[in-house]
């Protein structure tokens, strides 16, 4: 099984492959036709040219998110009274629990966004046990992290 959603930077194109033994294939399909619908044509397209050229922009790509990764790290460990977490080995976002007095990770995200100027995604969005959580993502460039956590350090002092 493979997408390209975070391998070739195409999150939303909705396009991945799949290869297996010749007796699952109809039971697959089923599951497919139940669940999902055509890829669209153009990510069909961008699949196929990513496949047919070589490229070495995967490993700048990984090298660019572990520096974006280790350095929301680094700046998660200055606000330990808001988040508590766990370093991330595969994903492009952290997940911290919510540490300070909240209602909820929807509320609390809300209260970031309009007092500190701070976008985070809910942890709920993603199911009942995401909730007190918030999803810190790391697919934006150095600056921005590091004012989102001015602004955070500035709203939770120490």
């Amino acid at each position: 099984m493979y997408t390209f959603s975070k391998a070739y930077a195409m999150s939303g194109w909705r396009l991945a492959y799949v290869i297996m033994p010749e007796e699952l294939k109809r039971e697959a399909l089923k599951v497919h036709d139940a669940t999902m619908i055509c890829t669209p044509r153009i990510s069909q397209l961008a699949g196929i040219a990513a496949l047919g050229q070589p490229s070495n922009h995967r490993q700048e790509f990984a090298a660019i998110l572990q520096k974006r990764r280790d350095l929301i790290v680094e700046r998660l460990q200055n606000v330990p009274q808001v988040f508590s977490w766990q370093q991330p080995e595969g994903a492009y976002y952290m997940f911290p629990r919510i540490l300070v007095d909240h209602a909820d990770s929807r509320s609390f995200a809300i209260e970031l966004l309009e007092k500190a100027r701070v976008t985070v995604t809910p942890g709920s969005a993603f199911g009942p046990s995401g909730e007190n959580h918030v999803r810190l993502a790391y697919c934006v460039d150095e600056d921005t992290i590091n004012l989102a956590f001015d602004r955070i350090e500035k709203y939770f002092p120490a």
